[in-house]
């Protein structure tokens, strides 16, 4: 899937849930290092009712991907 299908997909779970879907670019000062040391710039966040789910990625598609998989699972 692409960047557009990920961000489609989750404002169309946002919807359906009558949650919200936010993805943010984050300032390279505030900026998280993940796992591997690398900084992270860009966080998605989709709160619904059942909860709230947060990704963070090195790039819009590596954090969609992220919050994808964190939906898988539930």
């Amino acid at each position: 899937m692409n960047t557009l299908g990920y961000l489609s997909f989750f404002d169309g779970l946002a919807e359906k849930s009558q949650g919200s879907f936010v993805m943010e670019r984050v300032a390279s000062g505030l900026a998280a290092v993940n796992e591997a040391g690398d900084l992270v710039a860009y966080r998605c966040q989709l709160v619904f009712r059942q909860g709230c789910l947060e990704s963070l990625g090195q790039s819009r598609k590596d954090a969609l991907v992220n919050l994808y998989k964190q939906c898988r699972r539930l």
